[in-house]
């Protein structure tokens, strides 16, 4: 895999409170979706690692919590190297081979995951920054 790309979700968020004041049985397709739209874009980019972090902890809106699929951050390692400032809706980075990168705060629908291509090349070209050693 040549692209890593990385939806880092925070304990005490508030993105989606209104979406849990909804019925748990209408929350359920949100994930489902959500993990379809993963599978789907996995096998159509075989070259880019899609992953799903949170931070560790309760206070999660549902639409998280209970998406197994994300892998809690349990030893924080990706908070403090790479997550430290926190947004609402959580960030995303984009991390190419040579350790180029590019970060977007508050992306609450992991909007990395469907960027093609040709606007990842542009958001590169713009944003030349290498991650630190």
């Amino acid at each position: 895999k040549d692209t890593i790309i990385i939806k880092y979700d925070y304990n005490h968020e508030t993105c989606w409170d209104m979406l849990d004041l909804r019925p748990d049985d209408y929350i359920m397709p949100f994930i489902a979706s959500n993990k379809q739209r993963k599978e789907r874009i996995q096998k159509a980019r075989p070259q880019v690692s899609l992953f799903n972090f949170r931070e560790p902890g309760n206070k999660l809106n549902k639409i998280k919590k209970w998406d197994h699929s994300i892998i809690v951050d349990s030893s924080q390692q990706l908070l403090n190297r790479l997550f430290k400032e926190r947004c609402t809706c959580g960030n995303s980075i984009l991390v190419m081979p040579d350790q180029q990168y590019v970060f977007i705060r508050s992306d609450s629908h992991a909007e990395f995951f469907d960027l093609p291509q040709s606007r990842i090349e542009e958001l590169l070209r713009g944003r030349q920054r290498k991650i630190p050693e």
